[in-house]
């Protein structure tokens, strides 16, 4: 078992594709919040200018 070639280990290969993937999917979601986050400071900036100008 010990000094096994990685390279073509399948178990290591596929939790290295599955890694990809949730790597990918997290960028995805991290993309996501920060543009849900501006458009939510945007609206909180429009609601302060209304009441400001109250």
């Amino acid at each position: 078992q010990r000094h096994r070639d990685v390279i073509g280990d399948t178990a290591l290969l596929s939790a290295f594709i599955s890694l990809q993937t949730c790597a990918t999917d997290l960028e995805q979601l991290k993309y996501d919040l920060d543009h849900q986050r501006q458009h939510f400071e945007t609206l909180q900036e429009k609601l302060t200018a209304l009441r400001d100008a109250r």
